[in-house]
């Protein structure tokens, strides 16, 4: 988040000594991600910590990636309480240490164009690997499975005009006014969602352990030069589609061949589904407006300045080739050619 929570981060620093017996020099909040709330705490070890709306999710998360990294994924594993836990709770929140890994996510990554398309390969194969690990990690937790509505109902939600928060305050009002003027396009959008939704659960797909947002952002590049994944919240059962979407640019029209390159290395050559591509571009969007609208219009988490920012990232999901204009331009495309909407390649 870029924006501090409600809890202060002398709270957190009490927590942190009271449950890990680590007694923090400094604790800064560093304005990272949009999962969660960070902080770089300094003490004789220095501490990377967490703060999530979702205890129990990240609970299960936390044993996730226990069992990924005793299988050779490359993943910063929680430290454990005095207890033995791995999640403490601080006011409605839930609080997760790691050790501190000093370096820069791949999106920030200062490195050349060659050193950037050797590290995507890397991270191809990685998701790879990741894969063939469905099985075995199947076997012994139990994962959320795609079932191609997710933030549907959310996102009908967020753009009703009968949503009885919208007599709220200023930056609710300006909301309102926004989505009042792209009304029919974003109902629009939801409908295709729904429509290849229903299609694709009429078919039959090999469904992998997907990471579910493995975006440049959540891979973290070590000063030492090693690369780690973070940020497993949205791990899901699901096609390889989920995962493949992100190796794309604005879409997946522009699939990055350095990712694909590594990928196809560890798992052979594969053909993606274009229409799985597609509805995962829209389901991104619903998803964008879905978060950053529930922090403007419900969310007690955020502040007046949490809010503002969420306004102002919901705004730019809207620009040139952002992400809900880009799903607008793909829904465009089954609106013109409701054949395709129907076919039975769906």
């Amino acid at each position: 988040m870029k924006t501090e929570p409600s809890v202060s981060s002398e709270e957190i620093k009490n927590k942190i000594n009271q449950f890990y017996g680590i007694s923090l020099e400094q604790l800064n909040f560093v304005p990272v991600g949009e999962g969660s709330w960070c902080y770089w705490g300094q003490a004789q070890n220095d501490i990377f910590v967490r703060l999530v709306k979702d205890k129990d999710q990240i609970s299960l998360t936390n044993g996730l990636i226990k069992l990924l990294a005793s299988l050779g994924v490359p993943i910063p594993i929680p430290l454990p309480d005095k207890s033995g836990q791995t999640v403490v709770k601080v006011a409605n929140f839930g609080l997760v240490v790691y050790p501190y890994i000093s370096g820069l996510t791949l999106m920030k990554s200062d490195r050349t164009n060659q050193q950037v398309s050797s590290l995507r390969q890397a991270v191809g194969k990685m998701v790879g690997h990741l894969h063939s690990l469905t099985r075995e990690i199947s076997n012994q937790i139990e994962l959320p499975i795609e079932n191609f509505t997710k933030f549907q109902s959310e996102f009908r939600l967020i753009i009703s005009p009968r949503n009885p928060i919208y007599q709220a305050d200023q930056i609710v009002k300006d909301l309102l006014s926004f989505i009042n003027v792209r009304r029919c396009e974003l109902t629009s959008l939801v409908q295709v969602a729904a429509q290849l939704g229903a299609n694709l659960r009429s078919r039959e797909f090999d469904y992998v352990l997907c990471h579910g947002d493995i975006h440049e952002d959540n891979v973290l590049l070590s000063e030492k030069g090693n690369l780690y994944i973070i940020d497993w919240d949205g791990a899901i059962l699901a096609p390889r589609e989920r995962d493949l979407y992100f190796f794309g640019s604005e879409s997946y029209l522009g699939l990055n061949k350095d990712n694909l390159r590594g990928y196809f290395a560890s798992s052979g050559p594969v053909e993606t589904d274009p229409v799985l591509m597609d509805y995962y571009t829209i389901e991104w969007a619903l998803q964008e407006v879905v978060d950053y609208g529930s922090r403007i219009l419900s969310d007690s988490c955020f502040d007046l300045d949490g809010r503002l920012d969420a306004w102002q990232q919901f705004q730019g999901l809207f620009e040139p080739n952002q992400d809900v204009d880009c799903a607008f331009q793909v829904a465009a495309c089954y609106r013109r050619d409701t054949s395709v909407m129907n076919s039975s390649q769906l």
